[in-house]
């Protein structure tokens, strides 16, 4: 009985210890969302896309956009520090940052104010950097008001995610997927075609890293859909987000930390990746859910139903 509850101790005790470095952490962090959490847009744009609206205070700033009736936050951005990243799934997508063999290039499809890109760029300046952003309002916003113009390690580029993956022959270490229309990824980049392809341009050890919406009617078909195309797929919890890890290649979890301690040491992130890995969960449930394709893939028929329903009076 006595080792029993040792055991439990020490499990409890080796749980506790990563998740209050990531609490110091995001407390450190989360000085521009307080900051932020009232006060008038600043700057606002309609693009084809989008209205866009900007917030500033001091040298915090938040883009949203709105859609369906609702205020969708985009990107929060600390100007003084490049190595801040104020919303909490942003931080857990740099555990891409454990997987790969080598970092000499980085895209991100749906820059928005391009708060991770700037964090990843800050740790691999040797590396090339590529934002991809439908929206133009968008990135003139990223440039004019989040310093990505005066970030010379990071090019942007004007397209659609999947159209930039189908005329590019990049291949890349680290793809992170944060496209999204108000609360849901554009249907287009949420099948199992998306996923093949985006497995094309990722190296041999390369992840991408995909911010998926918990809350959505789509949660376990998307997560099932990824399982369908990788090898190796690893679920963080990041809110009501969750950030999806997928591995070109099968992945072995002492090779994984071994490299987060080893990157850890060498170039101090904010945000630990030792611990971050630590929160790993699997999401049950996703056997039975239908695999997205071209064919089938309803996020927007979905996002328009939410908008149709809160227009009616009952």
């Amino acid at each position: 009985m006595h080792k029993k509850t040792e055991r439990t101790r020490l499990r409890r005790t080796a749980l506790f210890w990563p998740l209050l470095l990531l609490s110091v952490a995001a407390a450190h962090a989360a000085d521009c969302r307080m900051s932020l959490s009232s006060g008038e847009p600043t700057k606002w744009a309609e693009s084809a896309y989008n209205r866009i609206f900007i917030y500033s205070a001091g040298p915090c700033v938040k883009m949203t956009f709105r859609r369906v009736g609702m205020e969708w936050d985009e990107s929060v951005s600390n100007r003084a520090d490049l190595k801040d990243l104020p919303v909490q799934y942003t931080r857990v997508l740099t555990i891409a940052s454990a997987y790969p063999e080598t970092i000499k290039k980085v895209a991100m499809l749906g820059v928005g104010g391009g708060s991770t890109l700037n964090y990843f760029s800050q740790y691999y300046p040797d590396a090339d950097h590529i934002g991809v952003e439908l929206d133009p309002e968008v990135l003139k916003f990223a440039k004019s008001d989040f310093g990505l113009e005066a970030n010379p390690r990071i090019r942007l580029v004007e397209s659609d995610g999947r159209m930039f993956l189908m005329r590019s022959k990049d291949v890349f270490d680290i793809v992170i997927l944060d496209a999204y229309r108000g609360g849901y990824v554009p249907s287009h980049m949420l099948t199992k075609e998306f996923y093949l392809l985006l497995r094309k341009h990722l190296s041999q050890t390369g992840v991408a890293a995909i911010n998926l919406h918990y809350g959505t009617e789509l949660f376990e078909s998307s997560l099932r859909t990824i399982q369908e195309v990788f090898p190796t797929v690893h679920a963080f919890p990041a809110g009501g987000n969750v950030v999806v890890i997928a591995a070109n290649s099968p992945a072995q979890d002492d090779q994984i930390r071994e490299r987060a301690s080893s990157r850890q040491q060498k170039l101090d992130f904010r945000f630990p990746l030792p611990e971050m890995l630590a929160t790993r969960k699997v999401y049950f449930g996703t056997s039975k859910a239908q695999i997205l394709t071209d064919d089938f893939s309803p996020a927007n028929q979905l996002e328009q139903m939410k908008s149709i329903n809160s227009e009616r009076r009952w």
